[in-house]
C-alpha cells in the first residue's frame, strides 16, 4: 500500500539542440506504506515500512517543441524522458515505539541456513526511470517544470516484503526476538473481537511475481546559461 511522502533534489541538463537534452538528477525521497488501514484487503498482514531512497539518474529528454519568452514563439512544451538510475534504500519498521532496519533481520529467512534458497538482497540497486512533464519559460533564463516519473526497479524488497513467510521461531533463533516478532505481525491484531493464527511458513508474505517501483511527482526550477554564440531562442 503506497503513501505519499516528501523528497527533493537537483539536476543539471545539457541541451543538445532545441528538442533533445541529456540530464542527470540527484534525488532523495522517503517512501512508506502500511497494510493496517481500515477496509484494506491486506490489513490482516499488519505490515508497514518506511524507507529513505537516494538516487542518481541519467536521462535523455525530448521536448515536443522549442520554448522561449518571445511572444511569437511557444513558452510551454510537454516533454518525455527515460534513462537509468542507481539508488540506495533502507526499509525500516516501527515496533514498540522504535524503528528497526529490516534488511539485517532477514525476516523472510534470507541468508539463513534453514532457507538456503532465499538469498539476501542488496540495498544498492539499478533501475529504469521514465518521466513526463510540462516545462514553461518563465523568464529569459528561468524554466519551471511540473514532472511525474515512475521508477522501474529490479528488486521486490523496497518494503522488505517480497516472498514467503519464514518460521518466526527460526528467524528469532538466528536474529533475535524482535526479528521473530517482525517476521509475522498478524498476532498484533488479535483482540476480543478477532483472532488470527500465525501465518504458515512458506505461505505468501508478498507477491514474488512483480518487482517494486516508486513514483516521483514534483516541481523543478532551472536556470539556463546561454553561450555567447547561441541565439537566445534555444529552450
Amino acid at each position: 500500500v503506497s503513501q505519499s511522502r516528501y523528497g527533493g533534489g537537483f539536476h543539471v541538463r545539457r541541451n543538445i539542440n532545441p528538442w533533445w537534452s541529456i540530464r542527470s538528477d540527484a534525488n532523495w525521497a522517503r517512501i512508506a506504506g502500511a497494510d493496517n488501514r481500515e477496509n484494506h484487503i491486506a490489513n490482516y498482514r499488519n505490515l508497514s515500512f518506511r524507507s529513505n531512497v537516494f538516487e542518481i539518474t541519467a536521462l535523455a529528454e525530448y521536448r515536443i517543441r522549442p520554448i522561449t519568452i518571445f511572444p511569437s514563439r511557444h513558452r510551454m512544451t510537454p516533454y518525455v524522458a527515460a534513462g537509468f538510475h542507481l539508488f540506495h534504500f533502507d526499509p525500516q519498521a516501527k515496533y514498540k515505539g522504535q524503528w528497526y532496519d529490516l534488511a539485517p533481520l532477514c525476516l523472510e529467512g534470507q541468508g539463513l541456513a534453514e532457507y538456503p534458497d532465499r538469498k539476501p538482497y542488496s540495498l544498492a540497486q539499478i533501475g529504469i526511470p521514465v518521466a513526463i512533464g510540462m516545462r514553461w519559460a518563465s523568464r529569459q533564463n528561468l524554466r519551471v517544470a511540473l514532472e511525474a516519473g515512475y521508477r522501474f526497479t529490479f528488486t521486490d524488497y523496497l518494503d522488505d516484503v517480497g516472498g514467503f513467510y519464514a518460521n518466526p521461531a527460526v528467524v528469532a533463533a538466528n536474529k533475535g526476538a524482535v526479528a521473530g516478532a517482525l517476521s509475522d505481525r498478524r498476532l498484533e491484531l488479535n483482540n476480543a473481537l478477532s483472532t488470527l493464527e500465525p501465518a504458515e511458513a512458506g505461505s505468501f508474505r508478498g507477491s514474488p511475481r512483480w518487482n517494486d517501483g516508486y513514483v516521483f511527482v514534483g516541481l523543478s526550477f532551472s536556470y539556463v546559461r546561454f553561450r555567447s554564440s547561441c541565439p537566445v531562442i534555444t529552450p
